[in-house]
């Protein structure tokens, strides 16, 4: 069976079974592929402001690459004055 990898940061438990319509751990929307052409795989690591996966790029015959998505997490004063919005 295949498996969606979560691209929420904030999710516990980032792998999933590929027919499910939403992520079992977060609740977020499943999307199969990012921006219509990377399927994630697994996730490979984090560190500093972004977290690595592994993927398939569906433009090049399923070539697997690397995709990087970059976190940026406020702190302090900048945290509590973005809560408010």
């Amino acid at each position: 069976m295949p498996m969606v990898c979560c691209l929420n940061p904030d999710c516990p438990k980032p792998l999933n079974p590929a027919e499910r319509k939403s992520y079992q751990a977060c609740g977020t929307t499943m999307n199969l592929l990012l921006r219509h052409r990377f399927r994630i795989i697994d996730p490979l690591g984090q560190r500093g402001l972004g977290k690595t996966y592994l993927a398939e790029d569906t433009d090049k015959l399923k070539e697997q690459c690397v995709v990087k998505q970059l976190v940026y997490r406020a702190q302090g004063i900048q945290a509590n004055n973005m809560k408010s919005f």
